[in-house]
């Protein structure tokens, strides 16, 4: 889906869920703010009640300012922040809330990209803003899901995508970790990472409705998978699941999408296998990588 399908998603959901007032504000109004107003004004047949920008209310009358806030009851309202501009997204925020309670505010972008945090995470959610900027299309996947926790930000910051989730359920294959124990890759034992569940990966997604779990073993559980992919995520591990998840979601990237290799870093006795299969990927298919300051994430790309 485009940017302007995703805006429309979440406004859809907030509107059946009962998360706005009957009287609607949007601020501030650029790009975003514009097609906020095309959804509620063309689909929903919503009229907001007024629009609030500080530059724009110098130019044009009948848009406000915030001080026009501090007159009127705002507690009959629900504001809705129509802006993820980094440049000023705190001083747009904490500009609102001097005026209007925080139960009055709707934020389209309440996520601030988590930069100072995980870098895996907001590496990922950077990764987001571009393919949705950028209107790439295609749908998001994780091989090698364990317990779910980083399933659950890509479903988050792809919450209009589909999402497949690939795992034994059961801990590292037998055959693979025998692989990567034969080459000195690995001294980790079969099974390990088998306390998780289906019903534990999806309890922790907030988006459940757009996830297909795929319990098996990699790559066999893609069969009747037709399907193009913006993001990838392989965290398996192992020498053979990563070679194979390089060998079947690359050629299905759309360019300008990404793929996360988890577990390249150099030296990490345990888990050798992912670096080797990412640089013989790499060496096949002439494509070059980056790496996050996490356990040594690759970020592969394509034009």
């Amino acid at each position: 889906m485009e940017y302007y399908d995703y805006l429309n998603t979440y406004i859809g959901e907030a509107l059946n869920s009962g998360k706005f007032c009957q009287h609607l504000v949007l601020y501030p109004f650029g790009e975003i703010g514009v097609q906020v107003k095309q959804i509620l004004n063309w689909r929903y047949g919503i009229q907001e009640d007024f629009i609030v920008d500080e530059n724009l209310a110098q130019i044009n009358p009948r848009i406000k300012s915030l001080e026009y806030l501090s007159g009127i009851d705002t507690s009959k309202c629900t504001f809705i922040i129509t802006s993820d501009n980094l440049a000023c997204y705190d001083e747009i925020r904490m500009n609102l809330r001097k005026y209007v309670n925080e139960k009055n505010i709707f934020d389209l972008f309440s996520c601030k990209p988590l930069v100072s945090e995980n870098p895996r995470i907001a590496s990922l959610e950077l990764a987001a803003r571009e393919i949705y900027d950028r209107k790439i299309q295609g749908a998001v996947a994780e091989a090698g899901v364990y317990q779910g926790k980083f399933a659950a930000y890509i479903n988050r910051f792809f919450k209009d995508r589909k999402l497949y989730l690939f795992d034994t359920f059961e801990g590292l294959a037998e055959e693979d970790v025998l692989i990567d124990r034969t080459r000195g890759y690995t001294n980790v034992s079969a099974g390990r990472y088998n306390g998780t569940s289906v019903d534990l990966v999806l309890g922790r997604l907030p988006f459940v409705n757009n996830v297909e779990i795929k319990k098996g073993y990699f790559p066999n559980t893609t069969e009747g998978i037709d399907e193009q992919f913006c993001f990838v995520s392989l965290d398996m591990d192992l020498y053979q699941p990563i070679k194979a998840g390089l060998a079947y979601f690359y050629p299905k990237l759309a360019g300008g999408g990404y793929i996360f290799v988890h577990d390249c870093n150099i030296g990490d006795a345990r888990y050798r296998g992912p670096r080797a299969a990412l640089l013989e990927f790499a060496e096949q298919a002439k494509v070059g990588y980056v790496m996050l300051p996490d356990n040594a994430t690759a970020v592969i790309t394509k034009n």
